[in-house]
């Protein structure tokens, strides 16, 4: 992939319906991709930390998947203090940034795409209580089984999986349709990777403005 000069984070991840996929480059160059900071206040980000820590007498380990700069992972920390947390992103850049800023945090970077397995140094890779996905399935698409079968088999049995995401109407969703179009398609995806839907919330659900992005809360079970 060409360098990209670009300031503007879209032209990093997905545009004109394709993904681009260059999360090294986009950290590189950009601050504040996807203007979390601003957001990570908002009730959405609260909810899906108070939703993670309902489970918290039973999350003894959790791990982050897509972290980023690892602003939401450390707000769900903040709220188990007695649990273990593990948090990983592709791109080196955005794991020195999340290190810096977040200490108390085992951040290392991982490519979910790749052969390897994770590299846990304390834990068998069935012994992760707790799984988070903070708006990362857009970027998980091309090999979307794999990597939920991948997290699969990270967790025990009983284990935890919670997923934060922002799905598009079939107007406004340029890209992925033919894999996941929606909520449904996601779901049904999970379940045939060996996950059961305990929870599902809808945040600011589309009443009224059809064209906003449906904000899902969800809770699923390794069984």
């Amino acid at each position: 992939m060409p360098k990209i000069t670009s300031d503007d984070y879209h032209d990093y991840v997905i545009k004109g319906g394709e993904l681009i996929g260059e999360f090294e480059q986009m950290y590189q160059r950009c601050e504040d991709p996807w203007h979390i900071s601003e957001y990570i206040g908002s009730l959405q980000y609260e909810l899906f930390a108070a939703l993670v820590a309902r489970q918290s007498k039973n999350i003894n380990v959790l791990l982050e998947v897509g972290c980023g700069l690892g602003e939401p992972i450390y707000m769900i920390s903040q709220m188990l203090p007695e649990t273990k947390i593990l948090a990983c992103d592709i791109s080196a850049t955005a794991i020195a940034k999340a290190r810096e800023r977040y200490p108390g945090i085992n951040f290392f970077q991982y490519d979910l795409f790749g052969e390897d397995p994770f590299p846990f140094d304390e834990y068998q890779v069935d012994e992760i209580d707790a799984i988070t996905l903070s708006e990362t399935l857009w970027y998980i698409l091309p090999k979307v089984n794999y990597v939920l079968q991948k997290l699969y088999s990270c967790l025990k049995h009983g284990g935890y999986l919670f997923v934060k995401q922002c799905f598009y109407t079939p107007d406004n969703q340029q890209y992925g349709r033919e894999i996941v179009g929606g909520v449904s398609d996601f779901i049904r995806l999970l379940s045939d990777n060996g996950f059961k839907m305990v929870h599902q919330v809808h945040v600011d659900p589309r009443s009224g403005f059809p064209e906003q992005p449906d904000r899902l809360l969800l809770w699923a079970k390794k069984v």
